[in-house]
């Protein structure tokens, strides 16, 4: 596994390749994003989009081929009841940590981190077995997540100083990261 500023290097080389098509992207799914969550079903379709954001950040990690219509691509692959229930459950099972204390809800909300990712990588696994992967696959590995969360902390402020075009910028650099995270993660528990 990488250091946190190798994954960080990482993203920002490929965000700059691709800095206009990214940024586009990023502001297409922010505002994608913003007005389902600002609609009284919004929680309960946020999953679908938040997955294809996700998807478009791991193609480009990949280096595979980006296109915008990747936010859509969970509800034209008729993905859309899996994700929706892997988004509830994730919110559910961290809610419900949370509320024995705080921390066991942050400690969970890491275990559960990839677990969009690996129902991108696998389309026929359940939502509540892609939590179950993620928890697996973190073990041991939630606190180097936590650390290359915490680099970010000066763009993060950046991005509240800079306001929404900063948000925007931070939210596609970061997530590369975190695919790229999920990259090796991946690689080291399928070896």
């Amino acid at each position: 596994m990488k250091r946190s500023k190798e994954y960080r290097a990482l993203a920002w080389n490929i965000f700059n390749q691709d800095l206009g098509k990214i940024f586009l992207f990023s502001l297409l799914s922010t505002i994608v994003l913003m007005a389902i969550g600002g609609t009284g079903f919004g929680f309960f379709i946020l999953g679908p989009f938040y997955v294809g954001t996700m998807l478009y950040y791991l193609r480009a990690i990949r280096k595979e081929e980006l296109g915008y219509g990747a936010l859509f691509e969970p509800i034209t692959k008729n993905d859309i009841i899996r994700t929706i229930i892997l988004y509830i459950l994730k919110i559910l099972f961290i809610f419900l940590w949370t509320l024995l204390f705080f921390i066991p809800g942050i400690i969970k909300s890491y275990s559960y981190a990839m677990a969009e990712f690996i129902a991108i990588d696998n389309p026929n696994m359940s939502a509540e077995d892609c939590i179950t992967q993620s928890r697996k696959m973190m073990k041991g590995y939630k606190f180097k997540l936590f650390l290359l969360d915490l680099s970010f902390i000066g763009w993060w402020i950046l991005a509240v100083v800079i306001i929404f075009v900063g948000a925007v910028f931070f939210q596609a650099y970061h997530t590369m990261a975190r695919a790229a995270f999920y990259e090796d993660l991946k690689a080291k528990y399928n070896a």
